[in-house]
Order: structure tokens, then C-alpha cells, then sequence
């Protein structure tokens, strides 16, 4: 790709600095992006067999009681796997400086249009938004269990987990004029905000100085308050009703599963989903400067699908007794009779 001095279709906000204009990358920096994240995106590859690994025990291995929740398991498998695809595709490198969030794509989305470089980097949001919007159906598709004794009708169940899509869905909208169209300083140079890369790749630039991106950090942050509010009031329902009822140890035993199961869903996106996202929205606000941090922060997100699946085997039996079955063989118990001659 030849040097541009000037914008273009490609890069209309910004173009290739001057030799004297450049500046270095820091030591630390260096070594982060040319040893430790090429480990990271690694990672991609552990994170799709482990997601395609739950799936199959989602189908195959979902016995007794469980069958009941199996939707509950289903979604959360296929927004893993959704996240896992996009994620692959984008390999999205990102840098937050002046109040302006950066982001690239080194996927293989990388040898395409810009536009269509902008449409995946909006299917990116969508599919991490709807890590977190899932979690409130989750949540009352168990209490309705719980409480009614049955499983949702089937129609019902769509409908309940079409609402997580209906909000991620215009969130992805926004998030594709956020990024493409937020940089509003006419004239200057966002180009000097990014890495030192000759010649300058195709970077979106989300200025918070935009009305755009203002608002996309407002719903963005509004949807995951509501959706966190409501799991916890559905939890608290839930519990309460548990509490009243009388239960075997079968039933407490599965019910303590799916607990774990729900808590694990909802904490871990606070560390690698909305923890991330919250960490950026407040270092744009008050235009700090995080350095490489905010690629190793964008960078945690891509853990979404390796995560969510290693725990959920971990804590529902019947998938990591299958896991162990693989790798620990049955024991074997032998009885000594005597034989009269």
C-alpha cells in the first residue's frame, strides 16, 4: 500500500505522518504487541473448540432434570459461538488517546472494503452486547420453571429471547455510525493518534467530541445498568420463591447447578465484556491516556467465548462428568466369593 498524504476513500480522516511527524513505540508497548497479544490471539483457536465442545454437550449430554433448561444452555451456547466467529473474523486491535477510541481490524475482515470493515465492526457490539441482554431471559426462563413447574411454550420462549436481539440489534446500528462517523475535527489528522504503522491501515476513529458517540456511550451504559437491574430483581424473585418451597436433594442439587451456572454467565462478562466497556467510557469522558492498556483491555473481551463454556462444563455434572470420562477411566470394583470344593 502506497504512503497517502492526504485522505482517501480508505482513510478519510486521516493519512500517513511525514518522517519527522512519527514517533517510536515505548519498550513495554513493543513487547506487548509483538510478543504478548500474538500469544493472545492464539487463543482464538482453544476458544472455538471449547465453545463448539459445549455445544455438543448442550445437545448430546443434557440428562435428567436438565432438559427442562436446556434453552438456557442453547442460547448461552450459540451467543459464545456468534461471539467466537466475529471475534475471529475482526481481530480487532484498539487505542484510546485525546478522548478518541481507535479501533483496526487484523482479521481476515482486514482484506476487505472499508464498509465492510465497518459493518463487522458493528456485528463485534452486537455480539458482545448480546453476551449481556441474554442474561435476563436466562434468568426468567428458570424462575418461570421454578415457579410454574413446567417449561415455557415454545412460542413463548422465542419471543422472551428475541427481546435480548431486539436490543443488541440497534445497538450494532448505532455502534456502525458511532465508528464511521463520529470523527468530526475537520482538518486534523487522526492518523497522529494511532500506532506508528507505515503505511497507515484503515483505522475507525470514535471521537467522544461527536453527538454520535456521546449517545453511543450513553445507551451503551444505560443497556448494561437495565439489563444487570433486571437479573438481579429476576434473582431475587427467584430466590425468595426457592426459599418457600419444599425441594429433594435431587432437586437442590440441580438447583444449585443452574445458580452457578447463571452467576458464572453474569460475572465473567463484568471482566471481560461490561468491566472492559465501563473502563473505556470513563477514560474517553475524561480523556486519559491508558496507553497499551487499552489494547490489553479490548484484547480481554476475546476471552468472552473461552470463559463462558469452560465454566459452565465446570459447574453443570453431567458435562464434566463426560469430560472426565474421557480422561479418567471408570474404576473398576472387584468382589472375592469362595468357592467350596
Amino acid at each position: 500500500m502506497p504512503l497517502s498524504f492526504e485522505p482517501t476513500e480508505e482513510n478519510p480522516n486521516a493519512w500517513d505522518l511525514r518522517p519527522h511527524e512519527r514517533h517510536e513505540l515505548k519498550p513495554y508497548e513493543e513487547f506487548y504487541l509483538q510478543t504478548i497479544r500474538r500469544v493472545t490471539s492464539q487463543a482464538t483457536v482453544f476458544s472455538g473448540m471449547v465453545s463448539f465442545l459445549f455445544f455438543y454437550l448442550v445437545i448430546f449430554r443434557t440428562t435428567g432434570d436438565l432438559r427442562r433448561y436446556k434453552p438456557i444452555f442453547l442460547i448461552c451456547s450459540i451467543t459464545d459461538i456468534t461471539f467466537y466467529m466475529v471475534n475471529t473474523f475482526v481481530q480487532i486491535k484498539a487505542k484510546l488517546k485525546d478522548g478518541v477510541f481507535m479501533v483496526r481490524l487484523e482479521g481476515i475482515a482486514q482484506d476487505y472494503s472499508r464498509n465492510v470493515q465497518l459493518f463487522s465492526v458493528a456485528g463485534f457490539v452486537f455480539a458482545l452486547f448480546l453476551a449481556i441482554t441474554v442474561l435476563p431471559s436466562q434468568y426468567y426462563y428458570r424462575y418461570y420453571i421454578l415457579k410454574y413447574g413446567q417449561a415455557l411454550p415454545k412460542v413463548k420462549t422465542v419471543a422472551l429471547f428475541s427481546i435480548s436481539y431486539m436490543v443488541a440489534i440497534p445497538f450494532g446500528v448505532l455502534a456502525f455510525f458511532a465508528y464511521g462517523y463520529s470523527a468530526c475535527r475537520a482538518g486534523f489528522n487522526y492518523g497522529q493518534l494511532w500506532f506508528p504503522e507505515v503505511p497507515l491501515p484503515v483505522v475507525f476513529y470514535a471521537d467522544t467530541r461527536s453527538p454520535i458517540m456521546m449517545m453511543y456511550f450513553g445507551v451503551g451504559g444505560s443497556i448494561i445498568t437495565a439489563a444487570y437491574l433486571v437479573l438481579l430483581y429476576i434473582g431475587y424473585k427467584t430466590l425468595i420463591h426457592f426459599k418457600s418451597g419444599v425441594y429433594s436433594n435431587r432437586a437442590k442439587s440441580m438447583q444449585k447447578q443452574l445458580t452457578m451456572f447463571l452467576i458464572t454467565q453474569s460475572v465473567i462478562p463484568i471482566f471481560v465484556s461490561s468491566g472492559p466497556n465501563v473502563f473505556l467510557v470513563v477514560c474517553c469522558f475524561l480523556r486519559l491516556d491508558p496507553g497499551i492498556l487499552t489494547t490489553f483491555v479490548v484484547d480481554l473481551m476475546g476471552l468472552l467465548p473461552i470463559c463462558n463454556p469452560v465454566l459452565s462444563i465446570f459447574v453443570i455434572k453431567p458435562y464434566r462428568r463426560t469430560i472426565q470420562g474421557v480422561f479418567v477411566e471408570p474404576k473398576v470394583s472387584y468382589a472375592v466369593t469362595s468357592v467350596s470344593k
